[in-house]
């Protein structure tokens, strides 16, 4: 079923001596490419063994007989066999998120522990997230004194507020807000591209 001189992801694990909010783990996780092959109750890959079943090296020519086809296509799963790349291409996904969430010298790193006898193997992922950056004060956006009053009168809807710890979504929400509230005011050819944050670090 594994190929020889490939291997089947067993476990995905992430590591992190210091625990994050923003993101969760579950962010995290979301951010990992390659995932194990599903378990039924948390113990027992059913999906993979009906795969297997469905499956037959010795004799391959009833591969093609409607029940194999039904158990490999409709029920079962096929193994999940370690890609290296996407392995990589996870831990810097992970790295981009954490940046995104405030957390600009954030480093992942991965080992990817393989017992070949099993041909399988299980990947850890290292977070060394650091301290988030914090918003350390209100930004100018304008030296117009009607934008300005606008955007003051209505700074209680902001998405951004002194002390809190820096997102590049609630940015994003904020250029937004920010530019329909002008809209809204009259300048109806105002849009988000106008409005640029510094971020000094």
């Amino acid at each position: 079923m594994v190929p020889k001189g490939k291997y089947l992801l067993k476990k995905n694990k992430i590591k992190s001596k210091k625990v994050t909010k923003k993101p969760s783990e579950y962010d995290l996780e979301e951010q990992i490419r390659q995932k194990p092959n599903r378990k039924i109750l948390g113990v027992y890959r059913f999906h993979l063994r009906t795969y297997s079943l469905g499956s037959s090296k010795r004799k391959p020519k009833k591969n093609d007989k409607k029940f194999r086809k039904f158990l490999r296509e409709k029920v079962g799963e096929p193994p999940v066999i370690l890609d290296s790349s996407l392995v990589s291409k996870g831990a810097k996904n992970m790295e981009q998120l954490l940046f995104n969430k405030g957390y600009f010298n954030a480093k992942v790193t991965y080992d990817i522990d393989i017992a070949k006898w099993r041909r399988k193997a299980k990947v850890t992922y290292n977070i060394f997230s650091g301290d988030f950056f914090k918003i350390s004060k209100k930004p100018v956006l304008a030296n117009e004194f009607l934008v300005d009053s606008i955007i003051d009168a209505h700074k209680d809807k902001s998405f951004l507020q002194k002390g809190e710890q820096i997102d590049f979504d609630l940015i994003g929400k904020e250029r937004s807000r920010i530019s329909l509230l002008l809209q809204n005011h009259g300048f109806y050819y105002f849009g988000r591209e106008f409005i640029e944050f510094d971020l000094d670090t």
